[in-house]
């Protein structure tokens, strides 16, 4: 295995702010008025991030990634260190491991020890205040976690920092490389024999999973899982957070000519979410889901097209736009195409039917 040079990883002068009690709930404050999140997932997340390492699962572009970014720097002022997994993983990508580099082999770290080495430069500048720093492992299960993870089990044993620790096999076969050790797993040598298992109790892990991949791509078995309090992001439906997210997205648009033009746009589009939730993961047997990150792609879209002018100024053309766009921003290029439109054509018919009666109802 060659690896090519490249710039550190690291972040360069960046300390965390260190934490009380309060600074979870403000964090996660601010986080909310970007991202919308259901009051019961916010604290369930908040709980279990101050405890120890997270898994975030749910189907694609229900805000995995961003709550877990967002929340991470809004937390601690830093931008967390970001891994997207990937099915070449080995223990040296997590871990650290022999690597060939010019020609010379070398032991070279992962990212489970440049977060080590990260947090023990924080615990220098800050003590023994309370701080953490963040690691977020994108799309978990596209690795082969038995091939990759092995050693990440008897670091962390368990989601709880007070059982983590570096055992002193991974120390031992550092130094038996001698100078072909590269720096920085010299550097975490050196830290651990300064500050032993400290710093590690400071690191907080965020791992994402889609559901939609499970079938797919890598297991991840309980061993793993173990690891981490795991907290659903789910879809929102009508049995549970129904259309909230849309109206707060909305509400984001109260100053664009889309909603100031046509004051019946909102409801009309939250109707149609509203029925094309349930209607689509019936359909499609639960695969399916109509997320957030979609409905926010095809309202910014249509709100963008709106102003430049390339959409009718009415109520109708601009719910069938929006439809296209949403198909579109759902990224449905293999399956489910089918399902989704036969669920819009459903609930634009009953939209059309409950039009009727109204106008019906007035004469």
């Amino acid at each position: 295995i060659v690896r090519v040079p490249g710039p550190a990883v690291k972040s360069e002068g960046c300390t965390p702010r260190a934490l009380d009690a309060s600074s979870y709930n403000k964090a996660m404050d601010e986080v909310r008025k970007e991202l919308y999140l259901d009051d019961g997932t916010a604290k369930k997340f908040v709980a279990a991030v101050s405890l120890g390492n997270v898994l975030l699962y749910g189907p694609p572009g229900t805000g995995k990634t961003s709550l877990a970014i967002s929340f991470a720097k809004a937390l601690t002022g830093c931008d967390p260190m970001v891994k997207v997994a990937n099915a070449l993983w080995f223990r040296r990508d997590v871990i650290g491991g022999e690597t060939l580099e010019g020609g010379t082999v070398k032991w070279m770290p992962g990212f489970i020890i440049e977060a080590y080495n990260r947090a023990a430069e924080a615990l220098e500048r800050l003590g023994n205040r309370d701080f953490l720093v963040f690691l977020l492992i994108d799309e978990l299960n596209r690795a082969d976690v038995d091939k990759a993870f092995g050693d990440f089990f008897a670091m962390f044993s368990s989601p709880h920092p007070e059982d983590w620790h570096v055992p002193e096999s991974l120390i031992n076969e550092i130094d038996s490389y001698g100078e072909r050790a590269d720096d920085e797993a010299k550097e975490f040598v050196n830290n651990y024999r300064d500050l032993k298992d400290e710093p590690l109790k400071h690191i907080r892990i965020i791992a994402t999973m889609n559901v939609v991949d499970v079938r797919n791509l890598f297991m991840v078995g309980e061993a793993l899982s173990r690891r981490f309090t795991v907290v659903e992001i789910p879809c929102p439906g009508e049995a549970k957070e129904g259309t909230k997210d849309v109206e707060f997205l909305l509400n984001r648009l109260n100053e664009r000519a889309l909603i100031r033009d046509l004051p019946d746009f909102g409801k009309r589009v939250t109707d149609l979410i509203k029925c094309l939730r349930p209607k689509v993961e019936k359909e499609s047997k639960g695969k399916l889901c109509v997320s957030p990150a979609a409905v926010r792609s095809a309202l910014e879209l249509l709100a963008n097209s709106y102003e430049l002018g390339l959409v009718g100024q009415d109520t109708d053309t601009a719910i069938e736009t929006f439809k296209d766009y949403l198909r579109s921003s759902m990224g449905l290029l293999i399956s489910g195409e089918e399902e989704l439109k036969d669920a819009m054509s459903k609930c634009l018919e009953r939209s059309k039917g409950t039009e009727v009666l109204k106008s019906g109802g007035q004469q």
